[in-house]
């Protein structure tokens, strides 16, 4: 290989990582190309939204003949920006084809088997830190990993509740850490400079106090502690970044700075209202391109959110309500729906350089069962975006009937169209050409 070929493979970063981290290196005329086309363009985006305990009015929405839409109760808000979706249907995981609330949310991001177990956590690495580890170290944070109701304790079926609480794993035995409060999602993102300082001195200490603990413990106290010590570095990795000048990228952001005020250091009193900051804050961590992945738990399996503020909706928890009435669990449906389509519009609106934010982004909006009665054969699915054109949308796509129909093919395909494609994934060693 020719000396100017072998470096167009290689970034100033990679280089870096050769000699040291604390060595930095002049601009090289021999890199720059390869830099500038790496960095040229608008970057690609994943987020996903998790509606528990299943929906209702979904399968309702259909293709017509003219190729319009046409909404069932659940979906209907979304009819704005049906041009920009695809909803998916006849899709399912083998390893969550049955199962209670345990079994089915915390797979439905890996495909993975959970361990039935109280104690001995083990999923699977799900699809968002998968694609962080591969091109998150491009931003502030690898991931944004949010929820909006505090975890729900105790076990469901002798499983963990940890297995109700996250659908985001950076590990097997690891789920990612995930924040409900608005005003600390809103500082890991956008902090200034005295609070980088006062997170590394809380990290300092930390990291220091685990030093004594580690003579101390047991072989498999060993193991847990590593992990997390992992997350603490992590976090401490993100506190350097922040402070990072970004001016190599040909592309800019269409952001310097937020355009939001920082959210009170109290959870909002309304659920909406809680919602809602948390996707006005991933809209701004796409424009400002503090992170590229982001996922949010609109709630945990066995939810007992309230929804008793929406009209012909009694203030019973939603997963009893999710048990009850069809025609009132489609107005909580309706609901989340209306959620996400605010955060599509704020997408689509978001100018960079001629296109979208949204035409450059691929959003993922599912629940990991049917519905209410824990039927997990075919889920709901919903794809927005256009993957920065390598996705068609405005479409119901239906595998009903169809042989292979592993939700993980379609995870896949949305590796492929964020540029990290993967051989394989959970169940499935091919995407659909219908997606990429």
């Amino acid at each position: 290989m020719k000396a100017n070929q072998r470096h167009s493979y290689l970034s100033r970063r990679d280089l870096l990582r050769g000699v040291g981290a604390a060595v930095a290196l002049p601009w090289l005329e021999t890199l720059a190309s390869a830099e500038t086309a790496k960095h040229s363009g608008p970057p690609q985006r994943f987020a996903c939204f998790y509606i528990a305990n299943g929906v209702q009015g979904w399968d309702e929405t259909t293709q017509q003949a003219d190729g319009k839409i046409q909404f069932g109760n659940g979906l209907a808000p979304l009819e704005e920006v049906a041009s920009e979706i695809n909803i998916v249907k006849g899709l399912f995981h083998e390893n969550a084809s049955k199962g209670t609330h345990g079994d089915l949310g915390p797979v439905v991001l890996s495909g993975a088997k959970v361990n039935k177990s109280t104690t001995d956590v083990r999923a699977g690495t799900s699809l968002d830190q998968v694609l962080a580890a591969r091109i998150g170290d491009e931003t502030l944070q690898p991931s944004l990993v949010l929820g909006v109701e505090p975890p729900c304790p105790g076990v469901d079926s002798n499983l963990s509740s940890v297995y109700l609480n996250n659908i985001s794993w950076s590990s097997p035995t690891r789920p990612t850490p995930r924040e409900i409060h608005p005003a600390l999602a809103f500082d890991s993102m956008f902090g200034a400079g005295p609070n980088r300082q006062r997170t590394k001195s809380i990290l300092d200490a930390v990291l220091e106090d685990a030093k004594d603990l580690g003579r101390e413990i047991s072989t498999a106290d060993h193991r847990r502690l590593d992990e997390y010590l992992s997350s603490v570095r992590d976090v401490e990795r993100r506190v350097e970044r922040l402070g990072q000048p970004r001016e190599y990228l040909t592309w800019q952001p269409s952001l310097k700075k937020p355009n939001m005020e920082r959210p009170a250091d109290h959870i909002p009193e309304k659920l909406a209202d809680h919602m809602r900051l948390m996707l006005d804050i991933i809209v701004l961590s796409f424009r400002m391109d503090r992170t590229r992945i982001a996922t949010l738990m609109f709630n945990n399996e066995r939810s007992q959110q309230n929804f008793g503020f929406l009209d012909g909706v009694n203030s019973s928890a939603y997963h009893a309500l999710s048990h009850g009435s069809k025609e009132v669990h489609a107005r909580v449906t309706n609901f989340h729906s209306q959620m996400v389509s605010e955060f599509l519009k704020k997408l689509k609106a978001a100018d960079e350089g001629g296109e979208s934010i949204l035409h450059n982004s691929q959003v993922l909006f599912l629940s990991g069962m049917h519905d209410g009665s824990h039927y997990a054969k075919r889920l709901p699915v919903l794809l927005a975006g256009r993957a920065g054109g390598k996705l068609k949308a405005g479409r119901v796509v239906s595998f009903d009937g169809k042989e292979d129909r592993r939700l993980c093919r379609l995870l896949l395909s949305v590796a492929d169209n964020m540029g990290a494609p993967l051989p394989d994934f959970g169940d499935a060693d091919e995407a659909f050409k219908e997606f990429c």
